[in-house]
């Protein structure tokens, strides 16, 4: 995973409701971006994670943003029905078209990337979030945001449980 850029790539996705929206509108806090398919299992099971991340995060806490890779239709219906609240933005060869802007081959579903408030790209976790991964990697930004550690530190920490090391 070398060849990951060092900033989160323009990502501009129609909404739920069809309107084009760009990542960038979030900036000011970090975020956590999701990379996702509805007939992907492994994205399913860790989206009830996302969603209590994003009920709990404070006001300057991260904001989780989910990108399908999938059809429009099928986002819908399946964000009607699991009732997740956080912003979801859909495509799908657009969509596939910026997963290979973070220099993988073929990357596979789900992954996610943890960056700073401007979109600086502290890590990218790649499979499945358990909720053990997710702790750390919110005890990082936590230390962040508190300013009690900088993104390279932070960055280190959220790299060393991407790539399965424990921090420390």
């Amino acid at each position: 995973l070398s060849d990951i850029p060092k900033q989160l790539p323009p990502i501009t996705l129609p909404d739920l409701d069809g309107q084009s929206r760009s990542v960038s509108e979030w900036y000011g806090r970090p975020l956590i971006v999701n990379f996702w398919a509805t007939w992907c299992a492994p994205c399913r099971r860790e989206m009830p994670l996302l969603q209590l991340t994003h009920e709990m995060a404070s006001e300057n806490g991260p904001i989780v943003i989910g990108i399908a890779v999938d059809r429009l239709d099928d986002v819908r219906s399946y964000i009607a029905e699991s009732g997740y609240t956080y912003p979801i933005l859909t495509g799908q060869q657009e969509a596939l078209d910026i997963t290979e802007l973070f220099g993988f081959e073929f990357l596979g579903l789900p992954f996610t990337v943890f960056t700073t408030d401007t979109g600086d790209i502290l890590a990218v976790h790649v499979g499945e979030l358990h909720a053990a991964q997710l702790n750390q990697y919110l005890t990082a930004y936590k230390l962040l945001i508190t300013k009690e550690i900088d993104a390279a530190e932070a960055a280190r920490q959220m790299s060393a449980v991407a790539n399965g090391t424990p921090a420390g």
